[in-house]
């Protein structure tokens, strides 16, 4: 059918749709903007409705890439949600996470239930990084974690260093920093409890509070 031509009894839609410059009439009348499968899109384009996402690369993910670099992850089985560029991009069995920002559960694969909000927060520090129900807040927060667990740290480069340390909270801009493998610390302040290192069932509480200052003393 060329672009003149006329039907004088007009034309009957029972299934499918008929497409006009990508905008498909369907059978009961109403349009929508058809788009097949791998489609790359340059300059600004705006969709004013909705933009319904087919499920791309894995049966149960869908993605969004930028620069071939995964932007939006969303998945229906394993509950993963990321937004940022190249977060959670190396998912595989890993379920309940939830992602925002640059790089953010990057090395992330078997990971589950962690939430990473800022640059590289709990970016990890392998290509398979295990470690299960952290919070990471602030940039670079937890970023090298590899198998520790259980971890909150809120505050930019909290916790920055850990690589399996479990159940430690570090609150405030540089707190535990450079707790690499300790267990059972609580640190409170701007760069508390920075150099605890391996370090165990500390509790810190104070600015530049070390593990001098200790209000309880563990291992």
């Amino acid at each position: 059918v060329n672009a003149t031509s006329t039907f004088g009894s007009g034309i009957n839609i029972q299934t499918g749709c008929f497409s006009i410059a990508g905008t498909c009439v369907n059978a009961t009348g109403a349009s929508s903007t058809l788009l097949s499968d791998n489609n790359t899109f340059s300059g600004l384009n705006s969709f004013t409705q909705f933009m319904n996402l087919a499920d791309q690369g894995a049966a149960t993910n869908t993605y969004v890439t930028l620069g071939g670099r995964t932007f939006i992850t969303a998945s229906t089985t394993g509950m993963n949600t990321s937004l940022g560029l190249a977060a959670l991009s190396k998912i595989t069995t890993g379920n309940f996470n939830t992602a925002f920002g640059y790089e953010t559960l990057f090395n992330a694969s078997t990971s589950a239930q962690n939430v990473a909000i800022g640059h590289r927060a709990l970016m990890g520090g392998v290509s398979d990084s295990s470690g299960g129900a952290n919070v990471a807040v602030g940039v670079t927060a937890l970023q090298i974690n590899t198998s520790g667990n259980n971890n909150v740290a809120i505050g930019q480069a909290a916790m920055s260093f850990n690589s399996s340390g479990t159940h430690n909270t570090g609150v405030g801009s540089g707190a535990l920093a450079f707790n690499t493998s300790g267990t059972y610390n609580v640190a409170l302040g701007f760069q508390a409890g920075r150099s605890v290192g391996s370090g165990s069932a500390n509790i810190l509480l104070g600015s530049h509070v070390s593990t001098g200052n200790v209000i309880t003393t563990g291992a």
